[in-house]
């Protein structure tokens, strides 16, 4: 009878054990896949960040042109400026989608996305602006 009682005292160690150990996993996995989705976020972040900044800069860079312009300079790197802040833009809506898909597959809150679609129809506003004045600026020059 006593080997009896301990073989079943065994046997629930074990099995708690195994559950224990099952329990452990599975938190692993869940936490290691919270992280890898964080480095991807991160990731996303760092590109829209280095997209908008890279953008501001070829705003300068077009303000300086049209400044150049107005006093009858030389300026013709407008059109690449404008292709380069045209693509630039199409980059980060790309991203912005990616992300997007990103944070609903993870059910992430989007609290944010508000901003950054009033940031890209500023930026794009202006590039479709600056457009506009430079076809018919350029058929007068």
């Amino acid at each position: 009878m006593r080997r009896f009682d301990f073989a079943i005292r065994l046997v629930a160690a074990f099995a708690a054990l195994a559950v224990l150990i099952v329990a452990q996993g599975l938190l692993n996995r869940q936490i290691a896949t919270e992280a890898q989705q964080q480095v991807v976020r991160g990731r996303f972040a760092g590109d829209l960040v280095s997209g908008l900044l890279e953008s501001s800069a070829t705003k300068q860079r077009l303000r300086a042109w049209s400044l150049r312009a107005l006093i009858g300079a030389a300026h013709e790197d407008g059109e690449m400026l404008r292709a380069q802040m045209g693509s630039t833009l199409e980059q980060l809506d790309k991203i912005n989608g990616q992300s997007r898909e990103l944070d609903y597959l993870a059910g992430a809150s989007t609290n944010d996305e508000d901003d950054l679609d009033e940031v890209q129809h500023l930026h794009s506003g202006s590039v479709t602006a600056l457009k506009r004045p430079s076809r018919s600026g350029s058929s007068r020059c």
